[in-house]
Formats: structure tokens, C-alpha cells, sequence
């Protein structure tokens, strides 16, 4: 089923019109559950409630990240660094220059994945960074279990522990009638549950979930699904429900 969900009309943008999503690049649920769309022009980020949207009282530029930190509020990772609620001015993230993603684990860590750096950046809160061997890669999500990432030179889904050991790895085409060429965003549930945002390839644009044990559960190809815009970012809702940010569209489209 292909549902597109209307907002209010309230006034002029950004307060309801259908085009307030101008530009929505990245997703993410805060700890109430509500889904939070960063949208790349303003550099703001918007919380959904039912049909209603408004904005928080969070900002930055070309965020590359946005998630649920410690208290369920929402973080965004810049290139300039890491945005939290009423803070004064980014945290610096010690050069790191092509972030692809970042998972808060359980004991408030941040594991940040750098394209041009090997495995992981950790910063631990009022600690010094430190590095965690691994493979490039180019998307990172926290899970149920630990994280999940995706390398598009290895053409693999990796499934790591809390400790940043791997657990598992999954080829682009493993249980897919063809393999994808790379890995757009991902996106994690409660349940252990991964989303893959999928691009290029035979399989080419469209969407993959695999169980916690890496098996594949569900998949579609925006094609056959008569889908057609640019899905830039995704997310799991409570009910199961894929959600996608698309671009092209200015709009939200849920699977």
C-alpha cells in the first residue's frame, strides 16, 4: 500500500502548507515517537504529530545526521560538529570531514562512521575520541543489538555488536531477485528490524528489510511500486510502516 498522508493548511510556509517539506534530507523518531524531518534549506529540524508538524528548536547547516540522543531529544551531526538542544555551539568531531552516520549506544557513546577513515570514531561523554578498527563505511545506524552499517566498496551490510565487533555480514543480493549497487540510508526499529534505502544496480531504487538474525523479510522496488522521485532517507515507524523522504517531491511517502 502507497498512503500520502496530508498536512494542515495553516498559512503560508513553513506552518502547513502541502510544501513544508521543501528539501526533507534526513529522518528520525524522537523518544515520544514522533518523527522528526530535517529539512536541508532552512538547516531545521520539524517534528510530525498526527497532521500536524512544527518546528524544534534545533538548527544547523548540511547535517549529515539526525537521531535520538540520551533523554530521547534530538541530535544533529554536522560537519561542524555535534548540535544539541540549548547548546551554545556544536561540539568539534576532531576533523572528521565525510561522516556517513552515527549510533548512540547503551552507555551514551557516540560511534561516528567517517568514508575516509577505517571503522569508527567513539566519543565518550568527557572523554577523549577514540578509533575502533573496521571497514569503510558509508552509512551507520544504531540497532536493537548494536549497530548496523553498510559498505558500498564491499557491497555488504555489516551487523556489529554493542563493542563494534562484527556479527554478521550480508551481500547486496542475498534473498533479492538481483543485487543493489549501494546503500542510501538505513534505518533500525525497537524490534531489531533494518531498513535499507537502496540504489543502482539490477535491484536498483527501492527498499529492504532484514530481520536481527540478517534475514530478509520484505522488499520492494520503488518501480513496481509506480514510485517515482528521489528517496534521499528513511525511517521505521511504530507501527511498521516504512517511511521515506523524498526529495524531489517535497514530500513524505509511506510504505
Amino acid at each position: 500500500r502507497l498512503l500520502k498522508p496530508g498536512f494542515k493548511v495553516e498559512g503560508a510556509w513553513p506552518k502547513g502548507q502541502m510544501k513544508w517539506l521543501h528539501t526533507p534530507t534526513l529522518l528520525a523518531m524522537d523518544g515520544a515517537g514522533r518523527v522528526l524531518v530535517y529539512q536541508k534549506d532552512a538547516g531545521a529540524v520539524f517534528s510530525i504529530e498526527g497532521a500536524a508538524a512544527s518546528p524544534v528548536s534545533l538548527q544547523g547547516p548540511d547535517a549529515v545526521a539526525i537521531f535520538a540522543g540520551t533523554g530521547g531529544q534530538p541530535w544533529l551531526l554536522t560537519e561542524s560538529g555535534l548540535v544539541k538542544p540549548g547548546a551554545a555551539s556544536p561540539s568539534p568531531l576532531n576533523g572528521l570531514t565525510h561522516i556517513r552516520g552515527a549510533a548512540l549506544d547503551r552507555w551514551g557513546s557516540l560511534w561516528i562512521a567517517d568514508s575516509k577513515t577505517p571503522g569508527f570514531t567513539v566519543q565518550a561523554s568527557g572523554a577523549p575520541s577514540t578509533t575502533v578498527s573496521g571497514p569503510i563505511l558509508d552509512a551507520l545506524v544504531s540497532t536493537r543489538d548494536g549497530m548496523a552499517g553498510a559498505t558500498d566498496e564491499g557491497r555488504k551490510l555489516v551487523l556489529f555488536d554493542a563493542t563494534g565487533k562484527v556479527r554478521k555480514e550480508i551481500p547486496y543480493g542475498m534473498g533479492l531477485g538481483a543485487p543493489y549497487k549501494e546503500c542510501v540510508a538505513l534505518a533500525a526499529d525497537p524490534l531489531g528490524n533494518l531498513a535499507v534505502l537502496t540504489s543502482g544496480g539490477d535491484f536498483g531504487e527501492g527498499v529492504a528489510i532484514y530481520g536481527p538474525d540478517g534475514t530478509l523479510l520484505r522488499q520492494a522496488r520503488f518501480k513496481d511500486l509506480g514510485i517515482s522521485g528521489r528517496a534521499v532517507s528513511l525511517l521505521i515507524d511504530r507501527s511498521g510502516g516504512v517511511l521515506l523522504a523524498d526529495r524531489r517531491n517535497d514530500t513524505h511517502i509511506r510504505l
